[in-house]
C-alpha cells in the first residue's frame, strides 16, 4: 500500500543521505502519529530511523488535533533546546518547533551553533 511505498522510498533516501553526508537534519510533518506507539506505521518508521542512527527528537504534541506529526530527525549532530511553542493563529494547525544544532565544520573544526 501507500505506507509501504513511503517507507521504502524514505529508507532509500536516508541510506543515500547518510552515505554522502556527515551531518543531516530532516524535519517536517510526516503525518505519522508518532505518539501512538502501537500503530504499525509508527513502529515501522521508528525502526527505520533508529537503524539509520537518526534519532527523532520531538517528544511532545505539536499539532492542534492532539497528535505528534511534526518530527525532527538528526544524524551526525546534536539537537538541543528543542521547544514547542504554543499555537500561533498564523500557523494553520501546527505548533512552532525551535531547536539548536551544534556541529563541526569541515574547514576549521570549530563548533558552529545553528539556531
Amino acid at each position: 500500500g501507500p505506507y509501504s511505498q513511503f517507507l521504502d522510498k524514505f529508507s532509500i533516501l536516508v541510506a543515500d543521505l547518510v552515505t554522502c553526508a556527515d551531518n543531516i537534519i530532516i524535519l517536517g510533518d510526516f503525518y505519522i502519529h508518532f505518539d501512538v506507539k502501537t500503530d504499525p506505521l509508527t513502529k515501522a518508521f521508528s525502526v527505520l530511523v533508529n537503524s539509520a542512527g537518526s534519532p527523532q527528537y520531538v517528544s511532545e504534541l505539536a499539532h492542534r488535533c492532539v497528535h505528534m506529526l511534526d518530527l525532527v530527525l538528526a544524524h551526525g549532530l546534536s539537537i538541543t533546546n528543542l521547544k514547542i511553542l504554543p499555537h500561533l493563529p498564523k500557523l494553520p494547525d501546527h505548533f512552532l518547533i525551535t531547536f539548536r544544532s551544534l556541529y563541526l565544520t569541515k574547514t576549521n573544526k570549530e563548533p558552529f551553533l545553528a539556531e
